[in-house]
């Protein structure tokens, strides 16, 4: 056996494709923080992240391939950011409108009767000549429980805004230009809807893409991978 000299033979050979990527600026950031209608007050990604900020961010981490938290995860864990934080959105949406409902049902109801000052709807039971009774503990308990959730779901959008911009940041070797050390905490506390907006704008081409509120990645399945 073997090959003979002048001996022709033909071999499989493996086809290879290229991959279409996306180039994002590096060394600075594509526009400023408060460019929020570079593509027109009502471009798709701007109504997202003004409506429903939480599914934005949501778009960009899944684009970025970060973890639901804005921490840097593998493909897998990744393909699911976007609707693990739509779906902790619906259920912040949800719990709040049951404790509200529970406190309005908790609380006594006005006395249209009485036409005194000292008689006036007092729901907080302040006024001890109120005749409407003291307000039951278990409102307070729904108070509390709405007001500890409300809180949690704001530290929540804090943490992962800034471990996202910090992420963006070191990724393409933007520096701080003020507030060092604390800019993307700073960023993430004041201008968070801004932000959002910002690192949306500086991780897409939406001249070449156009922007979609309802996809993962907030760009349409032929846009190339961001690199």
């Amino acid at each position: 056996g073997g090959i003979e000299e002048g001996q022709t033979f033909t071999v499989p050979a493996k086809v290879l494709t290229a991959t279409k990527t996306s180039q994002v600026p590096v060394g600075s950031w594509r526009d400023a923080l408060c460019n929020c209608c570079a593509y027109g007050c009502c471009h798709p990604q701007l109504c997202l992240t003004w409506w429903c900020a939480p599914c934005a961010l949501g778009q960009v981490m899944q684009r970025m391939h970060l973890s639901w938290y804005g921490r840097e995860t593998g493909p897998a864990s990744a393909s699911v950011t976007c609707r693990t934080v739509a779906i902790l959105f619906a259920a912040y949406i949800a719990c709040d409108y049951i404790f509200a409902l529970f406190e309005s049902i908790l609380l006594p109801r006005e006395n249209t009767s009485s036409s005194s000052s000292s008689n006036a709807y007092d729901p907080y039971h302040t006024n001890t000549n109120n005749p409407q009774g003291d307000v039951p503990p278990a409102f307070y308990v729904f108070y509390f429980m709405r007001g500890t959730m409300h809180f949690a779901f704001w530290l929540y959008m804090l943490i992962a805004v800034m471990n996202t911009r910090r992420y963006i940041r070191n990724k393409y070797a933007i520096p701080e230009q003020s507030c060092h050390g604390m800019e993307d905490c700073c960023c993430a506390f004041w201008c968070q809807c801004c932000n959002i907006a910002q690192m949306a704008r500086h991780t897409a081409d939406y001249d070449t893409y156009s922007a979609k509120c309802c996809s993962d990645t907030g760009l349409p399945p032929t846009a190339p991978a961001i690199v």
